[in-house]
Parts: structure tokens; C-alpha cells; sequence
């Protein structure tokens, strides 16, 4: 940027610091662009369960230690990384700005009753909360 600085006429570049965070911002994202590029469908509640944990009153709790963890679990290809995808996306996204792939992915909508047959069955992908009974709480 600093040389096209130079370039006469050329005025009100950006921060090269800006950037550069803006920069490795879009490096550190771009796996999870990728994985938001497949139909997603049917996980509302999931999303939701995500977003009260991140957000909800243990999220903050001075004094109350950190919050029990959150486990999303299910058998391999059932969606996971894709949920956890969508989750980080959407709560880096400015309000009211859709994402790119219209929470649908690139190819388009799919129905649960596809991803279920595809993988043999339905609601496979899930997200608990707790403390884990061996850590004793």
C-alpha cells in the first residue's frame, strides 16, 4: 500500500495496520467460508443453544469460575464443524447483514429428510451443556 501512496492523485487509503488485521481476519475465516458452502438445514436449535451459551448470564459470571463446557457431538459427517461454522460466522456478521451463501449454502436449500437419508438418520448432530460428572460438580 505504501507505494501506491506515492501514485499522484491517490488519497485516503487505509490503515496499513487496518489492513493487515482485516487481512488475517479473512485467512483465519476462510475454512469456515468453505464449510458454509454445503446445504444446511434443520439446525435451528442447535444454532440457538449455541448462542445462549455464548451469550447467556454463565457466559459472564464474575466470580461464579467458567462456565461448564458445551459439547457438540454426533458420528463423523453429521454436520458438526459446519454447526460450529455457522455459529461463528453468523455472530461475526454486522446486524442486519446477511452472509453470502443466505444461511443455505452455495448449493442451494436442502431439506432435513436429504441429510438425514444421506447419513442414515435424523438429528444426529447435537449440542449438550454441563459439567462432566467426573470433574465433580
Amino acid at each position: 500500500m505504501r507505494w501506491l501512496s506515492l501514485v499522484p492523485g491517490v488519497e485516503g487509503l487505509p490503515d496499513p495496520a487496518a489492513v493487515r488485521r482485516e487481512l488475517e481476519l479473512a485467512r483465519l475465516l476462510e475454512p469456515l467460508e468453505r464449510l458454509v458452502r454445503v446445504p444446511f438445514v434443520g439446525r435451528e436449535r442447535e444454532l440457538a443453544e449455541l448462542r445462549r451459551y455464548a451469550t447467556g448470564p454463565q457466559a459472564a459470571a464474575p466470580g461464579r469460575g467458567p462456565a461448564p463446557p458445551l459439547l457438540v457431538h454426533g458420528a463423523g459427517g453429521m454436520g458438526k464443524s459446519t454447526l460450529l461454522a455457522h455459529f461463528v460466522l453468523d455472530a461475526l456478521a454486522p446486524a442486519g447483514v446477511p452472509r453470502g451463501d443466505g444461511g443455505e449454502g452455495a448449493a442451494g436449500p436442502a431439506t432435513p429428510d436429504e441429510g438425514a437419508a444421506r447419513h442414515g438418520e435424523a438429528g444426529a448432530c447435537a449440542v449438550r451443556g454441563g459439567r462432566d460428572s467426573r470433574a465433580g460438580a
